[in-house]
């Protein structure tokens, strides 16, 4: 898999899998692969380790364990039909996410203690990100355009929709330990595009919005203080708008020295020194904790300071911990903060399967990604 489920030395992972997968669906699951492929092709796999079942079988513990979210489905167009294909679920992004709405407080701890033991370490190595942080559209500096990959407004008005908001699995694991967002009452904050909207809205997990009322909501998020996750493609599926507080990632990451370096964003916070007066707004917005208060004395703050009784200081950005997010620009109010380009700006994968593949050989190398790719080609699980 492109995305690590990597083993921990409690052996807590085991007790996730059980709550997902009874004996027999593990059997099959084992038949799976990383390409999404019809049952009838896990079933000839399946056959090779028990001659005893059945297509039939093989079709219904499938259809289970997609009603419990705990593998991958799809419809594709084979020979002129219809067809349901099945593959194997990374972890996160993907199993976890999807027990929005049918969360237990037990499952909650176990997957923290996961993310905690295990699978973070491997998750913030992945090459490319699953996902990465695009600014708010005004604060890019103008003598530098932004790439219409992250530029979410563009994003947005150029995607044929359907859109939709459904809750946030992040903030509902905290709220059933106990731990109440500190950043915002909003409960519908990851937000659904085209081909993943329509299965939101099918399922009746979510809100169905507008285009207008998609950019409504994401202004109201910037407003909000959330930072915007997006999927790493160039027409993502999904955007998540997160809080440093409940955000699986962000909270982890904000615990590291330099979180700027494991989550993905081309830009990076700059502040003007002549125009910063030391009003300190920006120091709450930040997310990472990037921005502290520096002495230095060419800046507005020291007229501010009355006959240089106080010591003058001005925002100070540490790179090392920007993530890009841009939320610092909306609260200054002397402007003196804008987004720069980090260096040559990335740009994302175009799909989902693009990014998986790249992720495929950031993981494993060349040859044997290349490898991988080619069993899979074939008909092979890998």
């Amino acid at each position: 898999m492109p995305v690590a489920f990597p083993q921990s030395e409690s052996g807590i992972e085991l007790d996730i899998l059980k709550r997902f997968f009874t004996e027999d669906e593990a059997r099959i699951a084992l038949n799976l692969s990383m390409l999404p492929e019809p049952a009838r092709r896990i079933h000839r796999r399946a056959q090779r380790r028990d001659h005893h079942i059945d297509l039939s079988t093989t079709e219904k513990l499938l259809h289970n364990l997609v009603k419990k979210k705990a593998v991958h489905s799809t419809l594709a167009r084979k020979r002129g039909k219809i067809v349901r294909l099945y593959g194997k679920l990374p972890f996160a992004v993907g199993l976890y996410e999807f027990q929005v709405d049918r969360l237990t407080r037990d499952f909650e701890y176990e997957a923290s203690a996961y993310m905690d033991e295990a699978f973070m370490e491997d998750f913030i190595q992945e090459k490319p990100r699953q996902m990465r942080t695009i600014p708010i559209n005004e604060t890019i500096l103008p003598d530098r355009a932004v790439s219409q990959y992250d530029n979410i407004r563009h994003v947005i008005e150029n995607s044929t929709g359907p859109f939709a908001l459904q809750n946030c699995v992040c903030r509902q694991g905290r709220e059933l330990i106990g731990e109440q967002c500190r950043q915002t009452e909003m409960k519908q904050t990851c937000l659904a595009l085209e081909s993943a909207a329509s299965q939101v809205i099918a399922e009746n997990r979510g809100t169905k919005l507008t285009k207008q009322e998609t950019l409504d909501f994401l202004r109201q998020a910037e407003k909000e203080g959330l930072v915007l996750q997006a999927q790493n493609t160039q027409h993502p599926v999904f955007i998540c708008s997160c809080c440093s507080c409940c955000c699986a990632i962000l909270s982890r990451a904000k615990k590291l020295p330099n979180p700027g370096s494991f989550l993905h964003s081309n830009y990076i916070a700059k502040i003007d020194h002549t125009r910063c007066i030391g009003c300190t707004l920006c120091l709450p917005r930040c997310p990472m904790d990037a921005i502290s208060m520096a002495d230095i004395s060419n800046s507005k703050s020291t007229e501010a300071s009355a006959g240089g009784k106080a010591k003058p200081q001005i925002a100070a950005v540490e790179p090392d911990r920007c993530i890009g997010c841009g939320l610092c620009v909306s609260a200054c109010t002397s402007h003196a903060i804008c987004m720069q380009r980090r260096g040559e700006v990335e740009t994302p994968p175009k799909s989902a399967m693009g990014m998986y593949v790249k992720m495929l050989y950031g993981r494993f190398g060349f040859v044997k990604a290349t490898a991988l790719l080619l069993k899979a080609g074939i008909g092979l699980k890998v």
